[in-house]
This record gives structure tokens, sequence and C-alpha cells, in this order.
């Protein structure tokens, strides 16, 4: 395995790339970036969509952040913006606290060997998952996504709806997947490959009409593979407190912690 820092920074380069990859092909998104922050303009009112990244603490100031604070204002859509281990300290938490944000959230950066990752395919009956390529699974997964908010998420239907028309994955860099009991969309993940052939797993959700069928570590299990067969050595994610326990039990280990701020 590669030192911690290394690590911790890999992690935050594949998320940057994940929450990216989307509206980096989608005409009516915007990506801007400024000196120590990106922001996604996602055309949609929603802050799993809207994400900042910080990409260089050195650069932040509490001018820029408020440019990009005002930049979602102006459009009355939320935002959060997510810092990750190797730019945070407590200059940081100083500069954005000032711009009158607060962090909200925290997620465990968690990371493992592809080879010692363990892989769980229970069998689940009328279990099928499709990787998304078309408009129709596009809406199963953002219907997949949205299906754990209260009220239900029309902005997370209307994200993949929108990305869906420009979708592009010759590389197979980024992909995605939508697990089904009967047809019904059920769970959902998606993986994405950046340097030192590591890969991200994302998006682990389940239906709450699906819960509790172990299909949150089979989907895990379905990015892990998809991952390692690509020639991956290393895979990580972001786990909840919900979460931790069970990617533990598959093999991950604890690499820093991602932070989520907002108004």
């Amino acid at each position: 395995m590669l030192s911690a820092v290394v690590i911790e920074k890999i992690l935050e380069n594949n998320f940057y790339e994940k929450v990216a990859y989307l509206p980096s092909q989608c005409s009516s998104m915007k990506i801007i970036d400024g000196d120590a922050i990106s922001f996604i303009d996602a055309s949609v009112s929603s802050d799993t969509f809207n994400v900042a990244y910080l990409r260089n603490k050195e650069k932040l100031s509490e001018t820029e952040t408020k440019e990009m604070i005002d930049h979602y204002a102006k459009k009355n859509v939320p935002f959060a913006l997510w810092v990750g281990p190797q730019n945070f300290d407590d200059k940081v938490d100083k500069v954005l606290q000032s711009a009158n944000l607060k962090c909200v959230e925290s997620e465990l950066s968690m990371a493992a060997k592809a080879q010692d990752a363990v892989m769980k395919f229970n069998n689940i009956e009328g279990f099928v998952t499709k990787e998304v390529l078309d408009i129709d699974t596009f809406e199963d997964y953002g219907f997949v996504m949205a299906s754990v908010f209260d009220p239900f998420d029309e902005e997370a239907v209307a994200f993949y709806k929108k990305v869906s028309a420009d979708y592009d994955n010759k590389n197979g860099k980024y992909q995605m997947f939508v697990g089904y009991i009967n047809d019904e969309p059920a769970a959902i993940c998606c993986s994405i490959i950046s340097d030192e052939k590591f890969g991200g797993i994302y998006d682990i959700v389940t239906n709450p009409k699906f819960q509790r069928k172990g299909l949150g570590t089979y989907m895990t299990s379905v990015a892990i593979k998809n991952l390692t067969d690509q020639g991956c050595d290393i895979v990580g994610m972001q786990a909840s407190d919900d979460g931790q326990h069970v990617y533990k039990k598959m093999g991950f280990e604890s690499f820093g912690t991602f932070r989520v701020y907002s108004v």
C-alpha cells in the first residue's frame, strides 16, 4: 500500500474527477475554476450536484469563497463545498467560517488493496445488474438516487436526464450500474479510475423499498470487481457513519476525513 499521505491525495483527486465528470460532458452545466476552489453549476437545485471542492488550500481566500457563494445565491440554489483531508487545516476552517460557511457533514476516506478487498455477491432472488448506457438506465439511476430523499428528489431525476443526452464513456474511465429486482430499479453504484491505478467507488445507494437485503454490499462488490478487472491496484471511497463498519469488513482502512461545508 502507498503511504497514507499519497493515498489521501489520490482519494481527493479521484473524488474531484468523479463529481466533475458528468457535468463536464453536459452542455447545460458549467465547471468554474478559481485559484483555490472549483465549483459546479449543475443547472439543478440540489447540493448533491452543485458541488464545490477545495483544490489548493494555500491559495484559499475569503474573497474567492464569497464569489463562489454569490454565484449559487444569485441562482437561488443550494450547494456543498467539499474539503478533503489533504486540504484541510485550522486556517482553512477559519476562512470558510469567515465567509459564513459551516461544516455540516463529514465522511471517512477509506481505501483497500484491490487484491485484499472482500467481494460479497449474495444470492438475491430476481436481482440483475446493468451498466448505465442509455436514457432508460440513466432515468433508473436517477430514480434510485432520488428515492432516498424525503420527499422524493425530482432534482436528481432531472440531473441524470440532462447528462444522459451528452454522455460519452468511450474510455471506460467512468462507469455506472443499476441493480434491478424483478425489473424494478433497486440499487446503484458507480466507479471512476484515476492516477496511480486507483479506482474510486461512489453512489452506493439502495431504494428504501429494497433495503436490508444486502444490496449495498452487492453493489460495492460490483464496483470493486469492475475496477480490479481494469487493473486498479487500490480502490477507495468516502463512507458515512452507517457504512464504515460494512466497508471495514470488506477490507477497507481509514485514511482521513472529507468535510462538507454549506451556508
